[in-house]
């Protein structure tokens, strides 16, 4: 990733990386001039997501590129980890998605993120899809 003058502090979740990538929504986010955060388990999801629709390589490396290239991705610690047990077990949130959730946490980020299992909570903004 190249130095980036990065403004805005969110996080941006997989469920807007994939609006974007298969949509085109959300444009404003990531075809601007700045640079946006994302967890490194976001790649994972992203790229998985996009295997599972059997896509051709060629266009999954070209849309991994541009996200990695567009995005300061952040990474999953042990701290991140065992706090995040907490918050899955106690709000019935699935491993990935609460890892996700305190990194932007932990990184003092908004969340951004269309999931539902985050509507009320605190550092969270829920988009509808």
């Amino acid at each position: 990733m190249k130095e980036e003058k990065v403004i805005d502090s969110k996080l941006i979740d997989t469920t807007i990386i994939l609006r974007y990538l298969f949509d085109g929504q959300c444009r404003n986010i990531f075809e601007g001039k700045d640079a946006v955060f994302i967890s490194v388990l976001s790649l994972f999801e992203a790229k998985k997501k996009m295997l599972d629709k059997k896509i051709p390589e060629e266009i999954i490396e070209e849309k991994m590129d541009f996200i990695k290239n567009k995005s300061i991705y952040l990474p999953v610690s042990a701290q991140i980890a065992e706090k995040a047990a907490k918050i899955s077990s106690n709000n019935k949130i699935p491993a990935i998605d609460s890892i996700i959730y305190l990194t932007a946490i932990e990184n003092n980020l908004t969340l951004f993120t269309t999931d539902n299992d985050f509507r009320g909570m605190p550092n969270a903004i829920v988009f509808n899809k």
